[in-house]
């Protein structure tokens, strides 16, 4: 699926049970969290996060757009194929980005 990440935007910390995803950033640059690991993608650069590891995507740019190609799988079915337990709200992880 096409992700757009708008300046200051961003995925908040979250998991996908039982399923693995890969983000491929196609254009700009994001912050990506894996676990309380952090690191900048720009173009080209990708991520595979295993199954049900917890991860944020953010553009902390001012400007710019983000555009990332993401592919979760197995594919659950259903509107969206995927599953997701948002965490951001839950310590190590609301502390992480203040």
């Amino acid at each position: 699926m096409d992700v757009e990440l708008r300046p200051g935007g961003g995925h908040d910390f979250h998991r996908h049970p039982g399923q693995e995803e890969m983000i491929i950033v196609k254009e700009g640059t994001i912050l990506q969290y894996v676990e309380e690991e952090s690191r900048t993608l720009t173009a080209g650069d990708s991520v595979l996060v295993p199954e049900g590891v917890v991860h944020a995507s953010f553009n902390d740019d001012d400007e710019h757009t983000a555009f990332l190609q993401v592919v979760i799988s197995p594919s659950l079915g259903g509107e969206t194929g995927y599953g997701l337990v948002e965490v951001a709200h839950q310590e190590p992880w609301s502390s992480l980005r203040r």
